[in-house]
């Protein structure tokens, strides 16, 4: 089982259902769960949240006052991408530092925007009152070397008639979107902490599981990740070291008891998406024998 993003909710708590059920079921319709991975994973909030700050300022994306301001005056269990609470003065403070990199693409840092009507992720998180995608919705129009629209072109794909057809979703008045407009997240769900999962995952000791990070993306960073997992103590059992593709660094790897971590360099939020030929590696190899070694 595999996701990314918010899939660190789901992913998890799918297998913990999937677990469950397998100690009920008869063995004819047990699911044969080997493990599962997630990337760059919505994991717990107040971490993911300070993750995400630290990544700004360590980055250059933010000043040193705009760092001080938010880590000052903001709860970082009541803020963050899908989280609308918090008090005035931690509002002002996010909203200036977030205006430092408007046009930055918070999704891959070192990766244009797209200026696209089509950009519904952006659109739908600034509906839902994130201040980060309400900036990166004002940004201006560029020329880009890079071509950041391929979510365009996606949509516009998949809303051919044709292609709708082959699919069976030519009788519906619904386009196909990035995000939906209609489904909403939960808030208390996205404030609850999954790390309990791991523990029970890791005191099982009866799957593999691998967190895995782009790391270029700064809405779910990898400095939130590697500060909940710290939580989790771990053993280490194989010390961080570099693993490859194609004779280059795909990324860094440590391998604890009961989990596997690895970075992918120079991926964003989606990593198969900005990096496939890592990500393809990255999943093949631990499908293959549970870690990164080629």
């Amino acid at each position: 089982m595999s996701g990314e993003s918010y899939g660190g909710h789901y992913v998890p708590t799918t297998v913990k259902r999937v677990r469950d059920g397998n100690l009920v079921a008869p063995a004819s319709q047990k699911i044969n769960l080997a493990g599962f991975l997630v990337g760059n994973a919505w994991t717990y909030m107040p971490i993911d949240n300070r993750g995400a700050v630290d990544y700004w300022w360590t980055h250059a994306l933010i000043s040193d006052d705009s760092y001080q301001k938010v880590t000052n005056s903001c709860d970082f269990t009541s803020i963050g991408p899908l989280s609308k609470r918090s008090d005035q003065d931690c509002n002002i403070a996010l909203a200036e530092a977030q205006s430092s990199f408007y046009d930055i693409n918070i999704y891959d840092i070192y990766a244009d925007v797209c200026h696209s009507s089509s950009r519904m992720y952006i659109e739908q998180y600034a509906k839902y009152g994130s201040p980060v995608h309400v900036a990166m919705s004002k940004s201006a129009e560029k020329s880009l070397p890079y071509e950041p629209c391929i979510d365009s072109y996606v949509t516009a794909y998949l809303n051919q008639p044709s292609v709708r057809k082959s699919i069976h979703a030519l009788e519906t008045d619904y386009q196909w979107t990035q995000c939906s407009g209609i489904i909403n997240y939960n808030y208390s769900d996205v404030e609850a902490s999954v790390i309990p999962l791991y523990q029970e995952f890791v005191r099982a000791a009866d799957m593999k599981i691998l967190v895995f990070s782009g790391d270029v993306d700064a809405i779910v960073p990898v400095t939130g990740t590697r500060a909940w997992l710290a939580t989790l103590n771990l053993p280490i059992v194989k010390k961080w070291s570099p693993w490859t593709v194609s004779k280059q660094v795909g990324g860094f790897v440590t391998q604890y008891w009961g989990l596997t971590f690895a970075t992918v360099r120079n991926a964003g939020h989606m990593v198969p998406l900005t990096q496939p030929e890592r990500a393809l590696a990255l999943f093949e190899r631990f499908l293959k024998n549970g870690n990164l070694d080629a």
